[in-house]
C-alpha cells in the first residue's frame, strides 16, 4: 500500500445567455489533485453532497461532474484562453471576487494550488460575456476534452453516493481533475454549487 489520502472539494457551475447581443457566460470550479506516477490509483467512497441547483429546465442538458485524469496544466491552458476583446478570462482565485486575467500582471492568481481537501472556496475561473458560436471552444466543456475523462456523474441539486463502487486509474497521469460541466449551451440561467468528497488510495 503506498498511501491513502481523503479528497473533498467544493465544486461550482454557472451559466448565463445574453439572448440580445447572443453572447453568453460561464463559470466552472476545478480541483487540480497530485498524483504519483507508475502507481495504480483507485477512487472510493464517492459522494456528491447537492447545495443548491437553480434552473428554468432542470431536464435538459444536466450539470455533471467530470472525473478526468492526465498531465496538463490547466493554468497554462486557460492563460492561452485569453483574447483581449474575443475571450475575456477572470479568475477567482477563493476570494469570491472575479478578476480579469492581466498576463504578467495577475499571473499567480491563476494558478491552481494541489490541495486534497479545500473546506471553503473554490478556484473558479469565468468566460465572460462571450459570443455563443465559440461556447465549443471556451468553456467547462473544451477544457475536459482535453482530458483524459474516467466517469461523470450527475451532480445538479442531488446526492449521490458510489457506494462500494470504485473507479481505477491505471495510466500514467500527475494529476486528478473534478470539473463540474454542462454539455451545451442551455440559453438561461443556471446555478449549481455541491461538495465531492472520495478515498484515493494509491497502491
Amino acid at each position: 500500500m503506498h498511501g491513502t489520502r481523503e479528497i473533498s472539494h467544493p465544486c461550482v457551475l454557472t451559466q448565463s445567455y445574453d439572448p440580445v447581443n447572443f453572447k453568453y457566460s460561464e463559470t466552472l470550479s476545478i480541483a487540480q489533485i497530485n498524483l504519483s506516477r507508475g502507481i495504480k490509483t483507485v477512487l472510493s467512497g464517492l459522494l456528491i453532497q447537492g447545495f443548491y441547483f437553480k434552473t428554468l429546465n432542470a431536464i435538459d442538458t444536466p450539470v455533471s461532474l467530470c472525473v478526468a485524469v492526465g498531465s496538463v496544466n490547466l493554468t497554462d491552458y486557460l492563460k492561452k484562453k485569453h483574447n483581449p476583446g474575443v475571450v475575456a478570462l477572470q479568475v477567482d482565485n477563493k476570494t469570491g471576487i472575479f478578476e480579469t486575467y492581466s498576463p504578467g500582471v495577475n499571473d499567480e492568481k491563476m494558478e491552481i494550488s494541489l490541495s486534497d481537501i479545500n473546506p471553503y472556496r473554490p478556484h473558479k475561473f469565468a468566460f465572460y460575456n462571450i459570443a455563443e458560436a465559440s461556447y465549443d471552444q471556451n468553456s467547462a466543456l473544451d477544457i475536459i476534452k482535453q482530458l483524459r475523462v474516467k466517469e461523470t456523474f450527475l451532480a445538479q441539486g442531488t446526492t449521490y453516493d458510489l457506494g462500494k463502487g470504485e473507479i481505477e486509474i491505471d495510466e500514467q497521469a500527475k494529476f486528478l481533475y473534478l470539473i463540474p460541466f454542462i454539455a451545451g449551451l442551455k440559453k438561461t440561467e443556471i446555478a449549481c454549487s455541491f461538495r465531492v468528497r472520495l478515498t484515493l488510495r494509491e497502491v
